[in-house]
């Protein structure tokens, strides 16, 4: 559902290669396996530490990284933005078929432009401003589990 963590995706991927090439030993296997389910309990709880859903968490991610910089009190922003958004899209997400209609598509594409308005300036400069609207309405439109018909 995070894009964020398909790192996790490929260093999973990359152990079990490497184990099947015959490239690393069961030992050594065994302690990356260890140390990547460390990192994935690691970010297993990133959402409660960060003080969000694993939806708002995506959200989130989309609009930090890989960048900018942000202070503290803007992070906090930052999260707000991200928990007001999919508020603000619960009902517009849940029309049936949302995605092939004309009105429902420009309505969410419309409510991310609107909410992102509230992005703080300085570190978000018109274009990457602009690349973040489209990173998250790419995110929403893919999103499986975005149209529960």
């Amino acid at each position: 559902r995070n894009p964020s963590r398909a790192d996790l995706i490929e260093k999973l991927e990359a152990l079990i290669d490497a184990y099947n090439a015959a490239s690393a030993d069961a030992a050594e296997t065994f302690e990356r396996l260890k140390a990547f389910l460390r990192d994935l309990d690691e970010e297993d709880g990133r959402a409660t530490r960060e003080g969000l859903t694993e939806d708002e968490l995506a959200i989130f991610d989309k609009l930090t990284q890989p960048e900018p910089k942000l202070t503290q009190a803007e992070t906090q922003q930052v999260k707000k933005i991200a928990r007001d958004l999919l508020a603000r899209l619960r009902d517009k997400l849940a029309v049936l078929h949302w995605r092939q209609r004309q009105q429902p598509r420009a309505d969410v594409q419309f409510t991310i432009e609107q909410v992102l308005n509230d992005l703080p300036e300085a570190p978000y400069p018109g274009p990457l401003w602009q690349q973040k609207v489209e990173s998250t309405w790419q995110f929403l439109l893919g999103r499986d589990d975005a149209d529960p018909h």
